[in-house]
C-alpha cells in the first residue's frame, strides 16, 4: 500500500490536454502542463507521440512559458501552435516542421491570437484576435491609450485607464475583467508572415474560425444583432476568405457554436440548440448540420436525449480540450462528445439524407473522455482520458477497430507511490421517486468496524456533473479520513433534458431533497458517523451549501466557495446575473417579483444557521462576485455565528481549477483544516441531539 495523498502533490502532477492527431493518423500532438517547482508557475509544452506506440512521446517544443493549441497542417508537414515565448509578446502563431528544428513566428498581432485554423492548402491561417471597437463611447480615448501602451508609455502597472465609460450591459466577464473596448475579429495571414488582413468588422465578437475545403469561405460564430448582449444566441456565419459581406446560415434562435465544414464543403456541422420551451437555455445541446448554400439547419440528434459536449467536473484539467464535432472522412457520420450517466464518451451520429441520424457510442467504460480529435484522412481518433484513479493521459483508437493504445503515462511515477480511493457508484431514490446517482469514496486503509466522519460535495452549474474523473480534492479528503459522498441531483447533466431542466425555478427545492436523500442513504451505512457530517461546494454548489446550512442542523461543518447568497444583488453584479438569474427563477425580475428572489436567496435564512461555516471566495470573481461572500459573512458574524472568511486576492471564479498553484494548494489546506477541526475528533452523541434532519 502506497502513501496517502497530500496537498503538496498538486505541484508534482502533470496535466494533459488538447490531443491532436495528424491527418494521416500516424502522430498525435498534445499539451502537457506542469508546475515549475522553483517559481510555482504553470508551464506548458507540446509533446508528439507515434500513434502505433513504436516510440515514447517526446517533447516537441521548449518555450519558457506556454506552448499550446497544436494544430497539424493539412499536408501533415508542419505543426502550428500558440506561444508566448517571445519577450513582451502575447500568444502568437508559431510553426515548426514535423521533423523538429526552430519554431518560426508567423503573426505579430497586438493583444495576441486566441484561436486559428489552417488554410486547406497549408499556406496560411485564419485567426481570431481582439481589436479596438471604434463604436464604443470612449473609443478615441482608448485608442490613444493603447498606442501609448504599445510604445511603453502607459505604465505596466495599470493595464487599463482609471476612468472608463460603458453603455453596454455586458461590460465585464469573469477571468477577463471589465470590457477593454476590444472585440474579437478574424484575420487572414500568409504562412510566410507579413501584414494580416482583417476580414470581419463591426461592434460584434467573431469567433471559432474554420476554413472551407476549397479555400473560398471562412465559417465563424457571432451574434451580429443589436440586442446581442441581452440574448443567449449566436449564429453560424460564412464570409469569403478574401473578405466581404458575411452571410448568416442559422436562424438566430439559440446558441450555435463549433462550426466545421464537411469534407465536400457542402455542409457545416455545429453544436447548439434553439432555446426551446420549456427548458430554454437549459436545453440539451444538439448536433446540427446546415447547408452552406441554402442555410437550412437540421438537427441530427433529436432522438438522443443527452447533451452534446463535456460536463463532468474535475480539478485536474488545464483545458477541457476539443469536444467536436468532427466529420468522418467519408462525410457520412459526425463524431462528438456527450456525458451520459457520469461518463463522457465519443459518440457517432449518422448523416441521413433527411431527418435525424442514428447515434452510437464509440468509446465506453467508467471514465471521462475530455478531449478528442479525428484524423482527416484515416478516421483514427486521439483521446484525452481520465478516470477516478488516473489524472489524465492520451490514447489512440484506430479507425478499423481494435483496442485503444495508451500513448502517454505522464504521472506514472507519482501513481506508483500513492494509495488512492476508488469511488463506488450507487443509486438512491430522491424526490418524486426519481433515481439519483451518487458515489462514495472510503478512506485508504478503510476498516469496516470503524465509524468515519463524512462529507457531502455539491457540484456547480447547476448543469454540470460529477462522474468517473480524477478529483484531487476528493482524494485528499478521503486520505484525511473522511468518507466522501458526491451525487448528481436533478439539474445535473447526463440524465436527459427533463432531468437537467427540473431545477428551473426550484433552486433549494427538490434538488435539496435529492441531496438530503443521498445523505440519508449514506448515514444508513454502518461505518458512517451521522453526527460528524460536513458539506461543501462551489458556485451553484456554494449556493446549495449556504441553503443547506440554513435549512437543516444535521451538518457540523461547512465550506462554501465562490458561492451565491443573495440573488437580488447577484442580478446586477454578476457578469451573467441579468440573464442567468432570470432564466433559473422562471423569468422573474428582482423589481417585479422581489419575493421570488428573496425566497430563493440563502441570506434570507441566515438566522437559522448553526453549522460552523468557512467562506472561500476570490476577490476578482465576476461570476459570483465577492460581495456575495461578504453579505453572508457579515450577516453570520452580526448574529455571532461561527464563520470564517478566506479571501483570495487576484483570483477569479476558476481558483480551484486554474488559479495560481500556491493559491490552489492553500485553498485545499484551508478546507482540510476546517473539516478536520470540526469533524475528525471522536464525539459521543445521543441520537437526535443535533436537531432535525
Amino acid at each position: 500500500m502506497g502513501r496517502k495523498v497530500v496537498v503538496e502533490d498538486l505541484f508534482s502532477l502533470s496535466f494533459v490536454s488538447d490531443p491532436q492527431i495528424s491527418p494521416g493518423g500516424d502522430k498525435v500532438a498534445f499539451v502537457v502542463t506542469t508546475i515549475d517547482q522553483k517559481t510555482f508557475e504553470y508551464t506548458s509544452h507540446i509533446y508528439v507521440a507515434a500513434s502505433d506506440g513504436s516510440s515514447k512521446a517526446r517533447q516537441f517544443t521548449s518555450g519558457p512559458k506556454s506552448d499550446r493549441h497544436p494544430r497539424w497542417s493539412p499536408d501533415g508537414r508542419m505543426l502550428a501552435f500558440l506561444s508566448e515565448r517571445d519577450k513582451d509578446k502575447k500568444a502568437q502563431i508559431y510553426v515548426m516542421d514535423t521533423a523538429g528544428g526552430e519554431a518560426r513566428r508567423v503573426t505579430d498581432q497586438d493583444g495576441g491570437v486566441a484561436a486559428f485554423d489552417w488554410a486547406p492548402d497549408s499556406r496560411g491561417f485564419v485567426y481570431q484576435a481582439r481589436v479596438l471597437d471604434d463604436t464604443g463611447p470612449d473609443a478615441d480615448f482608448l485608442r490613444e491609450w493603447y498606442a501609448r501602451e504599445k510604445n511603453g508609455d502607459a505604465g505596466k502597472e495599470r493595464p487599463l485607464p482609471d476612468v472608463r465609460v460603458f453603455d453596454r450591459i455586458r461590460y465585464k466577464a469573469n477571468g477577463i475583467g471589465q470590457w477593454d473596448g476590444r472585440r474579437s475579429q478574424l484575420f487572414v495571414v500568409s504562412l510566410e508572415g507579413g501584414p494580416a488582413r482583417q476580414i470581419t468588422s463591426g461592434p460584434y465578437d467573431h469567433t471559432s474560425p474554420r476554413w472551407s475545403p476549397d479555400g473560398k469561405w471562412i465559417a465563424f460564430v457571432a451574434d451580429r444583432d443589436p440586442e446581442a448582449d441581452y440574448r443567449t444566441v449566436s449564429d453560424i456565419w460564412v464570409v469569403p476568405a478574401e473578405g466581404g459581406e458575411p452571410r448568416r446560415l442559422t436562424a438566430g434562435l439559440g446558441p450555435a457554436h463549433n462550426p466545421v465544414f464537411s469534407p465536400n464543403g457542402r455542409y457545416i456541422a455545429y453544436l447548439g440548440h434553439t432555446n426551446p420551451e420549456p427548458a430554454g437555455m437549459s436545453s440539451n445541446t444538439r448536433v446540427w448540420i446546415v447547408d452552406v448554400n441554402q442555410g437550412q439547419p437540421r438537427m441530427l440528434t433529436a432522438d438522443f436525449d443527452a447533451n452534446a459536449g463535456h460536463s463532468v467536473g474535475s480539478d485536474m484539467r488545464s483545458d477541457a480540450g476539443p469536444v467536436g464535432p468532427f466529420w468522418a472522412p467519408d462525410g457520412r457520420s459526425i463524431y462528438f462528445l456527450s456525458t451520459v450517466r457520469a461518463s463522457t464518451h465519443v459518440y457517432r451520429v449518422s448523416v441521413p439524407g433527411q431527418g435525424a441520424g442514428e447515434v452510437t457510442p464509440v468509446t465506453t467504460g467508467d471514465r471521462d473522455v475530455f478531449g478528442f480529435s479525428m484524423a482527416a484522412r484515416t478516421g483514427d481518433i486521439a483521446l484525452a482520458v481520465t478516470d477516478p484513479l488516473l489524472p489524465g493521459d492520451i490514447f489512440f483508437l484506430p479507425a478499423e477497430g481494435g483496442s485503444e493504445r495508451r500513448l502517454s503515462a505522464v504521472n506514472e511515477e507519482w501513481l506508483a507511490e500513492i494509495s488512492l480511493s476508488k469511488p463506488e457508484p450507487f443509486d438512491f431514490v430522491g424526490a418524486d421517486g426519481w433515481q439519483i446517482q451518487g458515489f462514495i469514496m472510503k478512506p485508504p486503509g478503510f476498516q469496516p468496524d470503524r465509524r468515519y466522519p463524512a462529507v457531502l460535495e455539491v457540484h456547480g452549474g447547476p448543469h454540470s456533473a460529477y462522474g468517473h474523473a480524477f478529483f484531487l480534492e476528493f482524494q485528499l479528503l478521503a486520505a484525511a479520513g473522511f468518507v466522501v459522498l458526491y451525487t448528481n441531483p436533478r439539474g445535473s447533466d447526463g440524465y436527459g433534458e427533463a432531468f437537467r431542466a427540473a431545477v428551473i425555478n426550484d433552486w433549494g427545492g427538490k434538488d435539496y431533497e435529492d441531496l438530503m436523500a443521498g445523505v440519508d442513504a449514506l448515514c444508513r451505512l454502518p461505518y458512517v458517523d451521522e453526527h460528524r457530517l460536513g458539506v461543501l461546494g462551489g458556485s451553484y454548489g456554494g449556493f446549495m451549501t449556504n441553503w443547506i446550512v440554513g435549512h437543516t442542523k444535521r451538518f457540523q461543518a461547512a465550506v462554501t466557495q465562490r458561492s451565491i447568497s443573495n440573488l437580488v444583488s447577484m442580478f446586477g453584479t454578476s457578469d451573467i446575473g441579468y440573464f442567468f438569474n432570470v432564466h433559473h427563477l422562471g423569468g422573474a425580475l428582482p423589481w417585479a417579483d422581489p419575493k421570488v428572489y428573496e425566497y430563493r436567496s440563502p441570506l434570507t435564512y441566515v438566522e437559522n444557521v448553526t453549522t460552523p461555516i468557512m467562506i472561500i471566495h476570490s476577490d476578482q470573481d465576476l461570476r459570483c462576485p465577492f460581495e456575495q461572500a461578504e453579505q453572508f459573512f457579515v450577516a453570520l458574524r452580526q448574529l455571532r455565528k461561527t464563520a470564517r472568511l478566506v479571501r483570495f486576492a487576484g483570483e477569479n471564479h476558476e481558483l480551484s481549477r486554474s488559479g495560481k498553484p500556491k493559491n490552489r494548494a492553500e485553498r485545499l489546506r484551508q478546507i482540510l483544516s476546517w473539516m478536520t477541526t470540526h469533524l475528525a475528533a471522536e464525539k459521543e452523541a445521543e441520537a437526535g441531539q443535533n436537531g432535525a434532519h
